[in-house]
C-alpha cells in the first residue's frame, strides 16, 4: 500500500549517492527526523507512506495523559462510591434476611405451640365426647328405668284404686263428716237400686284440691265387685234419660236443684287428663262411646266398631291422622 510520492523522476543510475550528495540537502526533497532509535536515518519525503502516524506534540500528550488520569481517578471514585453503596445495600439486605429468618423461626415456634395446643385440645375433646356418650347412655338407661318404675307405680296405684269411684259435683256442707258422705252414697245407691251398708265402704273422703271448686267424693268399696256394680248401674240409669232426669242433686235429697252428679272411676291424675282429652276428641270426631274400664280409657265409633285403647295423647293424634 505504500505509494511513493513522485514529484520528480528518479535518476537512471542505480548507484548510491555520494557522501557529498548525502551531506547536501536536496532542494526538491526534505528529510524526516525519526525517533531516537533512527535519529541518524533520513527518509526522503517522496518515499513516505500515507499511513505513517503524525508526529505528536509532547505538551499535548501530557495534557491528554492528565485528562486520562483525571478520568480514571473519577471513574475509580465513582466505582468506589458505587461499591460502598452496594456494600451498604447488601449489608442491609443481609440484615433484613437475618431478621426475616428470625421472624420465621419465631413463627415456626409459635405454630409448633399452636399445634401442640390443638393436639391437646383435640385429645380433651375426644375424652369429653366419650364421657358425654357414656353420660347419654346412662341417661337413656336411667330414663328407661324411670319409665319402668313409673309404670309399676301407676299399675300399683291402679290396683289400689281398682275398688274406688269418684262422685263429682256434689256440694260440700258445713262441718261435713264421714257420716254425711256415707249418707250421700247410700242415697245414690238407693236411686240405682243398690243397697249400700257401712261394711261395704272401706274408706270415704273428699279429694284435696282448690277450696273454691267442688271437690269430688272418693269412695273405696270393700271389694271390686261392688264398685263395678255401682258404675254399671249409674251408666244404665243415665243411658236413656233426658239430661234433666239423669243423676242430679234431687236424688240425694236436695229438692229443687237438678245440678248433675257424675259417677266415674277413681283415676290417676294423668289418666284423668287423658280421659278429658279423649272425651273432647270423641265429640269432635264422631265417636259415640268414650268410657273407662279398670283404669283404661276406651273409644268406640259405633256399636259395630272395635274398641280402641287410648294409652297416650299420641294415640289420639294417630287416630286424627289415620
Amino acid at each position: 500500500m505504500a505509494k511513493l510520492l513522485t514529484s520528480t523522476p528518479l535518476s537512471d543510475t542505480t548507484s548510491p549517492p555520494s557522501l557529498s550528495e548525502q551531506a547536501q540537502p536536496d532542494s526538491d526533497s526534505s528529510s524526516l527526523s525519526l525517533p531516537d532509535e533512527s535519529r541518524n536515518v533520513t527518509v526522503n519525503s517522496k518515499y513516505v507512506h500515507e499511513d505513517t502516524p503524525p508526529q505528536v506534540n509532547a505538551g499535548t500528550s501530557q495534557d491528554n495523559l492528565q485528562d486520562l488520569k483525571k478520568e480514571l481517578l473519577l471513574a475509580m471514585m465513582m466505582l468506589g462510591s458505587w461499591k460502598t453503596k452496594k456494600e451498604t445495600n447488601l449489608s442491609k439486605l443481609l440484615s433484613d434476611v437475618a431478621e426475616f429468618k428470625t421472624q420465621c423461626e419465631e413463627i415456626q415456634r409459635s405454630n409448633n405451640q399452636i399445634e401442640d395446643s390443638i393436639t391437646f385440645l383435640y385429645a380433651q375433646y375426644v375424652e369429653m365426647k366419650e364421657k358425654l356418650r357414656s353420660i347419654e347412655m346412662e341417661t337413656i338407661t336411667s330414663k328407661q328405668c324411670m319409665m319402668k318404675l313409673e309404670n309399676l307405680l301407676n299399675e300399683s296405684q291402679v290396683v289400689s284404686r281398682s275398688s274406688s269411684i269418684e262422685v263429682r259435683n256434689v256440694p260440700e256442707v258445713k262441718n261435713e263428716s264421714v257420716r254425711d258422705l256415707l249418707t250421700i252414697i247410700k242415697k245414690l245407691g238407693a236411686t240405682l237400686d243398690i243397697a249400700i251398708h257401712d261394711k261395704d265402704v272401706r274408706d270415704i273422703y273428699r279429694r284435696p284440691g282448690n277450696p273454691e271448686k267442688t271437690k269430688p267424693i272418693i269412695v273405696e268399696f270393700s271389694f271390686v265387685g261392688m264398685k263395678e256394680s255401682f258404675l254399671a248401674s249409674a251408666r244404665r240409669f243415665n243411658r236413656h234419660r233426658q239430661v234433666s232426669e239423669k243423676l242430679n242433686h234431687e236424688h240425694i235429697g236436695m229438692i229443687g236443684n237438678k245440678r248433675p252428679i257424675y259417677v266415674v272411676e277413681h283415676l290417676l291424675l294423668s289418666t284423668s287428663k287423658l280421659y278429658f282429652q279423649a272425651r273432647q276428641f270423641s265429640k269432635k270426631n264422631g265417636y259415640k262411646f268414650c268410657w273407662t274400664d279398670k283404669g283404661r280409657i276406651l273409644l268406640r265409633e259405633d256399636t259395630n266398631s272395635k274398641f280402641i285403647h287410648v294409652k297416650s295423647e299420641q294415640c289420639l293424634f294417630n287416630l286424627l291422622n289415620s
